[in-house]
């Protein structure tokens, strides 16, 4: 009960400030998005932790995206790159942008070995996590089977590939650094039942572990 509390309070201290001015962040700051740097060069990026713009229209945030890319990034010593606020680009959807050029500077200045893109996905969809991979493009196949496996041993069950955001379109995280470094990326969505702390501290702790041991996997699968 006691780690629940705490694991708790810590969601809603990293999330809190993500939920400013109606989930736009803090709309004050000058650049719309941050980094978390570390000795692990495996990186997480969360771009949509705040309300985002798409098309003119404003998206909803992927609620606590932000908050467990922290909280795995303080856990593991790796990088982290994330939406602080609301700006004039959705970062996985404009086919550049400043916070793709900003990841890929990260990458050649730190020798970054991966890339974790973590979304949300709604309530209603069917799976667990869906992987999006380009279709086997962006990162070995042997490393998306042990990434499942990671998610199963932590008693995520329903883990596909490509099933309904294979991360194809020209504008997302991983078709970027796919296309622009080839070193691995994989976009992970996350139903909505795993991202709540409020309806269900459980499924949140699977998340946070299941995220830890995947970038403890690859910093020794990929890292020399």
């Amino acid at each position: 009960m006691q780690q629940t509390n705490h694991l708790e309070t810590l969601i809603h201290l990293y999330e809190g400030p993500f939920l400013l001015n109606n989930k736009k962040g803090n709309i004050s700051s000058k650049v719309p998005f941050d980094i978390k740097k570390g000795s692990v060069p495996i990186l997480l990026s969360m771009p949509h932790s705040v309300v985002h713009l798409r098309n003119h229209k404003l998206k909803e945030a992927d609620d606590y995206t932000g908050s467990i890319g922290l909280i795995v990034q303080s856990l593991t010593n790796c990088y982290s790159l994330y939406s602080t606020r609301l700006s004039e680009e959705d970062p996985n959807y404009v086919k550049d942008g400043l916070y793709k050029k900003e990841l890929v500077q990260l990458i050649k200045r730190h020798n970054i070995a991966a890339v974790i893109d973590i979304h949300g996905a709604s309530l209603k969809r069917e799976f667990d996590i869906d992987l999006g991979t380009l279709h086997g493009k962006s990162i070995k196949h042997a490393y998306v089977e042990n990434i499942r496996e990671i998610f199963n041993r932590n008693n995520i069950k329903d883990v596909r590939e490509n099933d309904t955001f294979p991360a194809t379109h020209t504008g997302t995280i991983t078709s970027y650094v796919y296309t622009y470094t080839g070193i691995p990326c994989i976009q992970i969505e996350i139903n909505g039942k795993y991202r709540n702390p409020l309806a269900d501290m459980e499924n949140i702790r699977s998340i946070i572990h299941s995220l830890v041991d995947i970038v403890d996997y690859l910093s020794v699968e990929i890292v020399v």
